[in-house]
């Protein structure tokens, strides 16, 4: 839905895979609309400052016991260790 599938170093099949999704323009529309709904979802200013406050916590209170996040979403959220 957000990413094209093509042979590794193969960049005839790169080519075709690109014309082919260019010369498409409803599939076209879904797959950019899909990767900004994606994007968005992942990337939003409501998500960062979610994550963010969220690796705070885990700072601030180390020995509290924090929900993980439902999904490691980004830079933040990966480098926070889960405690042992």
């Amino acid at each position: 839905e957000t990413a094209l599938l093509f042979e590794l170093c193969d960049s005839e099949d790169i080519a075709r895979t690109a014309v082919s999704l260019l010369s498409d323009s409803s599939s076209l529309a879904r797959f950019c609309e899909a990767g900004q709904r994606r994007c968005l979802e992942q990337f939003g200013l409501e998500t960062m400052i979610e994550d963010v406050e969220w690796a705070f916590q885990r700072i601030v209170n180390p020995e509290t016991n924090h929900s993980p996040l439902p999904e490691v979403r980004h830079t933040v959220a990966r480098n926070v260790e889960e405690p042992s």
